[in-house]
């Protein structure tokens, strides 16, 4: 009906805040507001009330009693449970979050280690479209990552994490290698921590947007072999073996570091051809549709972290690949079926 009812405004300026409503359950159709379903835009005649107004007669003894939010149940648009506030800061945490995630075998790390916020929104429309719901962002402490775990995304604080590890104090950095030796530690341990419970798990940055399901970016498969490799001593050597290996720039992420690190421990690593799989801004053809673009065997459009925002967001238009309205909500709500 476009512009001519409210209601869909009102519940759209709710969610683009990452707000909740509640609703009421009084018994016997009671509320606190009725609509007499007047003749008008909404109705073609008139009809009945909805519900039967309360009054101070119709009061229940327990009437004002509720529920603390904590026990409340949340629900999404397409009436999937929320479960809000989901903050791993420890290893015990990681383990009990892992389990409220898991759909599939498989697990998605998220690094949004320097990402911008409006990419990461952007991303997350495209989980939605693809019905990929098993994931797990992970950042340093900010308003934004304690945002997402608000409306219900599972979050890993970063500096939270490995302080209480203890691994990250005890090895000596370089101030320019904080940041890097810091991503890689919070997904050395996180990986390890999902080998242990037997899941697969794929890295993937926030600087991508998925074109398909099945993106393998850094993939480690449970099994007997995986867990030999990635053990304790593996993981908390891994700021040392940073700082031994020299790699360009460029190179210095986390799959190139764990790629190098593992074939110096003498491990075999099957590499592939990142232009076979993915598409790169940058490098694209755009005089190609966004139709001929998804029709091609390409996962993934990524693109460097030194590009400016402005070329990263007008070259995916172009693709058809930005899908966040103004307010950096998903410009279409697509509910899958569970």
């Amino acid at each position: 009906m476009e512009e001519r009812i409210w209601t869909p405004w009102f519940i759209k300026f709710i969610h683009s805040r990452g707000y909740f409503n509640i609703y009421t359950n009084f018994q016997h159709e009671r509320a606190f507001s009725v609509s007499h379903g007047d003749a008008g835009v909404t109705y073609g005649k008139t009809a009945r009330p909805d519900s039967q107004l309360l009054d101070e007669n119709s009061l229940d003894s327990n009437f004002l009693k509720m529920q603390p939010l904590s026990k409340m149940k949340w629900y999404d648009f397409c009436f999937r449970e929320v479960l809000a506030g989901r903050v791993v800061r420890n290893l015990d945490d990681l383990g009990a979050v892992l389990q409220s995630v898991q759909r599939k075998q498989i697990f998605r790390l998220v690094g949004l280690f320097g990402a911008s916020e409006m990419f990461t929104r952007n991303l997350l429309c495209h989980f939605e479209r693809l019905n990929i719901r098993n994931y797990i962002f992970m950042a340093s402490n900010s308003e934004f990552l304690f945002d997402l775990a608000s409306r219900g995304y599972p979050v890993i604080d970063a500096d939270q994490f490995l302080n209480t590890i203890g691994v990250y104090k005890s090895v000596g950095v370089q101030d320019s290698d904080a940041r890097l030796i810091k991503n890689v530690l919070v997904k050395a341990y996180t990986i390890k921590k999902i080998l242990d419970y037997g899941y697969n798990t794929w890295v993937v940055d926030g600087n991508m947007v998925l074109l398909r399901e099945g993106l393998e970016i850094f993939c480690v498969n449970s099994s007997p072999y995986a867990h030999k490799i990635w053990n304790d001593d593996f993981v908390k050597n891994v700021p040392a073996l940073v700082n031994k290996i020299l790699l360009p720039k460029e190179s210095k992420s986390f799959a190139c570091i764990m790629t190098t690190l593992l074939k110096e421990k003498g491990f075999r690593v099957k590499s592939l051809n990142e232009r076979r799989f993915g598409m790169r801004i940058g490098d694209l053809d755009f005089n190609q549709s966004s139709s001929e673009v998804s029709k091609t065997k390409n996962r993934v459009v990524y693109w460097s972290k030194d590009l400016g925002i402005d070329v990263i967001q007008m070259q995916l238009q172009e693709l058809s690949l930005w899908i966040i309205d103004e307010d950096s909500s998903c410009a279409a709500l697509v509910c899958h079926s569970s």
